[in-house]
């Protein structure tokens, strides 16, 4: 288990609940991609849950997002 902070997070984003729903689409589009068997062990090592891998990617500054373009 990571361990992120929250001032860490509103370094990227001044909305907490932004950073939640940033973080939620990435988990979700990271537990629909389809894996290969070497991927998977991969992740077997790096152990880290979608929601995990989704925010360690948001603080790193790998995740884009755009604000105002929410589908409705």
């Amino acid at each position: 288990m990571i361990r992120i902070s929250i001032e860490e997070i509103l370094k990227i984003v001044e909305n907490k609940y932004k950073a939640v729903v940033i973080a939620a689409k990435e988990a979700r589009r990271l537990n629909v991609i389809p894996r290969e068997k070497e991927e998977e062990e991969e992740e077997k090592e790096n152990n880290l849950k979608p929601v995990e891998e989704a925010l360690k990617r948001f603080v790193k500054g790998e995740l884009k997002y755009v604000e105002g373009e929410e589908k409705k």
